[in-house]
């Protein structure tokens, strides 16, 4: 799942900033960003059409609609490997435990944690 597309698909308004930029490793190889992302969830309807398949776990769908009327924040963590100026691999990892556990009251559901880990 492409993580934007992801993103486009669950929100309708959105606001993204950059929240930490700096390199991981000594060597400056490895970059890590962390993105804020807000947005104005889509509506239940709209939730409701989204497919779900093996890059959309029903648990998220559920999760989402039933804080639809909350904000809800994402912070994305970006790591980044350039080799020789090329982007070698990527890895973003979502960070919204707080929203998740206290619709859960506790840890996030594997089938979530797995949708929300993008390799």
């Amino acid at each position: 799942m492409e993580l934007w597309t992801l993103i486009r698909s669950i929100f309708v308004t959105l606001s993204i900033e950059v929240i930490e930029m700096r390199p991981h490793v000594s060597d400056g190889e490895m970059i890590l960003t962390k993105w804020r992302v807000q947005g104005e969830i889509a509506s239940a309807n709209q939730l409701n059409s989204i497919s779900v398949s093996s890059k959309y776990a029903a648990a998220l769908k559920i999760a989402l609609l039933a804080i639809k009327s909350s904000d809800l924040t994402f912070t994305v963590t970006t790591f980044i490997i350039f080799d020789e100026y090329k982007i070698a691999q990527q890895y973003h990892c979502w960070d919204q435990v707080s929203v998740f556990k206290r619709l859960f009251g506790g840890n996030m559901p594997s089938a979530i944690l797995n949708i929300l880990t993008i390799v």
